[in-house]
């Protein structure tokens, strides 16, 4: 019996894994918090590039009005102003790298796999949590080269499960 679709999660940042909340087997809802990882570096990534975007709206306030009132060259103008894109943009990506510290169930569904333990160093390919979804489940039976031409598309089969005594 197979699962009718398999959604592979795993972090899209390098690091360490601090903590994993679930189990396989578990039932997860959608938006869940799976798993974590120590997020020091990248906290502290976000500190100091929120402090530079704000050193740097603080440099465009501050210069603007010189600007208009011709008291600042364009070209150090341009230069602040550039400096505050550039600071928005890496306070930007440093956020979205601290929030990729946790991994969530992108869907309700069951975990198949956990790949990961804590103190493990995850990184962004391999899967490291699997949810299935069973709510429509397959049955793959193996059938014999001598017994597959007397299979017809939509005819009955009874399915006889081992484990479950059935």
């Amino acid at each position: 019996i197979e699962e009718s679709e398999t959604i592979p999660l795993s972090f899209s940042s390098v690091g360490t894994v601090s903590k994993v909340y679930v189990t396989e087997g578990a039932f997860v809802k959608k938006g869940q918090l799976l798993a974590a990882l120590d997020s020091a570096t990248y906290q502290n990534a976000y500190v100091i590039s929120n402090a530079t975007e704000q050193q740097a709206e603080d440099a465009y306030k501050r210069l603007t009005p010189m600007h208009k009132n011709g008291n600042l060259p364009d070209v150090k103008y341009v230069e602040v102003e550039t400096g505050l894109q550039k600071a928005t943009a890496a306070a930007a990506i440093a956020k979205k790298n601290l929030d990729n510290c946790n991994l969530y169930a992108t869907t309700d569904g069951y975990i198949g796999k956990r790949s990961i333990e804590p103190g493990m160093t995850a990184t962004p390919n391999p899967a490291a949590i699997t949810i299935v979804k069973i709510n429509k489940v397959f049955a793959r039976v193996s059938v014999s080269e001598n017994e597959i031409a007397l299979i017809h598309k939509g005819q009955k089969a009874n399915i006889t499960i081992g484990a479950l005594g059935s």
